[in-house]
């Protein structure tokens, strides 16, 4: 999964059509269902408790909802894995603070700046 980060890719004047409508029309939604295969009805990717792996799956699936939100929700079980996560005590005490640094990405990135 890609977040836009290739420069090269940046500096064309359409980068949107050439890169991100094929991305989430064509690429992503194969991956959800991957994942969503994977996570089935379970609360957390490897384990009935977090574990290291769900905090990168959270930050990567988190992203890929505020970029293509309409293919996330094809992907119930997806959805409240991230609303799950958040309700996690003390990642909800995080995400409430003055610490968690929205947006998402920083200012090399073309998405989520």
């Amino acid at each position: 999964m890609i977040l836009f980060y290739n420069l090269d890719v940046f500096r064309k004047a359409d980068w949107e059509n050439a890169v991100k409508v094929p991305y989430i029309q064509d690429y992503l939604p194969k991956t959800l269902k991957g994942f969503s295969e994977f996570l089935g009805a379970r609360n957390f990717f490897v384990s009935d408790e977090v574990t290291v792996a769900d905090f990168h799956m959270y930050e990567m699936l988190y992203s890929h909802q505020q970029l293509a939100p309409e293919v996330m929700a094809k992907f119930p079980n997806l959805v409240e894995y991230i609303h799950r996560f958040e309700k996690i005590p003390q990642i909800e005490k995080f995400l409430n603070s003055d610490r968690n640094s929205k947006p998402m990405n920083d200012r090399m990135a073309r998405f989520g700046t």
